[in-house]
């Protein structure tokens, strides 16, 4: 859990003081028999990983990470391919995921066509 977790902080660029109570969260809801983390090792190194979660007969892909200095190899897509067959093999007919920049060619490259643009807003929290 620890290694998925780092390689998906890193590889989105997650503000290190927001680690721990993330942490806290997904290993609450790792306990959820819906979800699967994926982890891709390169020379015994993680360097991708992802979170599978089937519901509603769609396989939902999550927190998608490559480290940055293992970008531009194939690890990510890997890691999403991986996902989406796992999705297949076990019923799903549809594949959802929500793509950054970065990410959305290579989202492209496997097959996924866009459907709907998700406006994101941040409001700043006052300090405790």
């Amino acid at each position: 859990m620890r290694q998925w977790a780092e390689v998906a902080f890193l590889g989105n660029e997650i503000a290190a003081e927001a680690r721990d109570e993330l942490v806290a969260f997904i290993t609450q809801y790792y306990r959820c028999p819906v979800m699967q983390l994926y982890l891709a090792n390169h020379n015994e190194t993680p360097v991708a990983g992802g979170m599978l979660v089937i519901a509603g007969g769609a396989a939902d892909l999550y927190w998608i990470a490559t480290l940055p200095e293992a970008r531009r190899r194939g690890f990510g897509a890997a890691v999403t391919h991986r996902m989406m067959r796992e999705g297949q093999t076990r019923g799903c007919e549809i594949t959802v995921l929500a793509a950054s920049a970065m990410g959305k060619p290579v989202y492209e490259h496997l097959g996924f066509t866009e459907y709907c643009v998700v406006n994101m807003y941040l409001k700043e929290c006052a300090q405790r």
